[in-house]
C-alpha cells in the first residue's frame, strides 16, 4: 500500500509539473488547462502556481506600483 501512495504521488508530481510548463510557455494557457492545474494542486504547488500567474501578468506589478505611489 505505501508503494501505491508513493506512486501516485509520482504521477502527481508528473501530471502536474507537465501541466504548468504548458502554461509558462502558453501565451494564452485555456482556461481548462488553468481549472485542471487548480483542481489537482496540493500544498506547495498552490504557492508556485500563483507566483507563476503573477510573474506572466506585468498589469499586476503595474497597478502594484500604482498603489504604492498614490500612498
Amino acid at each position: 500500500m505505501p508503494q501505491d501512495d508513493e506512486e501516485r504521488l509520482e504521477l502527481h508530481d508528473l501530471f502536474y509539473g507537465i501541466l504548468l510548463e504548458k502554461v509558462r510557455q502558453d501565451r494564452y494557457p485555456s482556461w481548462t488547462m488553468l481549472n485542471i492545474l487548480e483542481e489537482h494542486m496540493v500544498g506547495h504547488e498552490r504557492e508556485e502556481f500563483v507566483k507563476m500567474l503573477v510573474q506572466r501578468s506585468p498589469r499586476i506589478d503595474t497597478q502594484a506600483s500604482r498603489c504604492s505611489s498614490a500612498s
